[in-house]
């Protein structure tokens, strides 16, 4: 990846995907104060906008909608973890040292709070135990765990979806989302140094990406494109790169 790759594929992305971006700021202008304070999350945030966030714009149906999965719990494991989230809240991805070792226990804290498992009896589908029913443990998965935890600090958490993780041959769960961060990183700083400053914070990095642009956004794709995070950014080249036709919109 180079800058001018990462800059035209972001800018697809915009303009292919805008429509999203309207449930995108939504949920995160209704989280503005539980990512300030943890400890005011509830149930209703977390079945009303996370969770609808996931449906309408993660096309995460069929994963949160599973009935045994319990919102109530999973906002209550969120608001015993307050304070990793208030230890990463001045946390850019640019800039965030994932070697330190209070960040790497906060970010491994806040993943598996989320990554609780329910059992619940499945049926067998296919195959000579079609019909039959077994008990399996299951929650709302690594995707939608990340898309939560960008949700809480979009500038510091990079939504990982499943052809994401496979594209790049990572694995789920928290230690493999913590090197997915570090690699994701990393790139960024490989790629943009060629023409962009990353010492400068995360909205003016966004900013002069926006500036490298050379194709013309109309004015409201632009406007949005501005108010995004370079994590924001980086989910979307992942997305656009990807070899897999089923592209969803986050």
């Amino acid at each position: 990846m180079n800058l001018s790759q990462f800059v035209i594929r972001v800018e697809k992305f915009e303009r292919e995907f805008w429509f999203g971006d309207c449930v995108y700021f939504a949920a995160l202008d209704r989280l503005q104060p539980v990512q300030a304070d943890l400890k005011k999350l509830t149930k209703d945030e977390m079945t009303h906008v996370v969770k609808m966030f996931l449906v309408q714009w993660g096309s995460m149906t069929r994963i949160v909608n599973q009935k045994h999965i319990d919102w109530g719990k999973l906002a209550e494991n969120l608001r015993e973890n307050a304070g990793s989230l208030e230890h990463l809240s001045d946390k850019e991805l640019l800039h965030c040292n994932f070697n330190d070792l209070e960040v790497r226990d906060s970010i491994n804290g806040l993943y598996e709070s989320l990554d609780q498992k329910w059992s619940h009896t499945q049926v067998i589908n296919s195959g000579k135990n079609a019909g039959q029913k077994r008990k399996v443990k299951s929650g709302i998965g690594p995707t939608s765990i990340s898309k939560t935890l960008h949700l809480l600090n979009p500038r510091l958490f990079i939504m990982w979806d499943e052809n994401v993780r496979n594209d790049l041959e990572f694995k789920s769960g928290a230690s493999e989302y913590l090197r997915f961060l570090t690699y994701s990183k990393d790139l960024l700083i490989s790629c943009l140094s060629e023409g962009i400053d990353t010492s400068r914070d995360d909205k003016e990095v966004v900013q002069d990406i926006v500036a490298y642009s050379k194709s013309r956004l109309n004015d409201e794709i632009l406007t949005m494109y501005k108010q995004k995070t370079v994590a924001k950014l980086i989910d979307e080249y992942y997305i656009i790169s990807s070899p897999k036709k089923r592209i969803k919109i986050g």
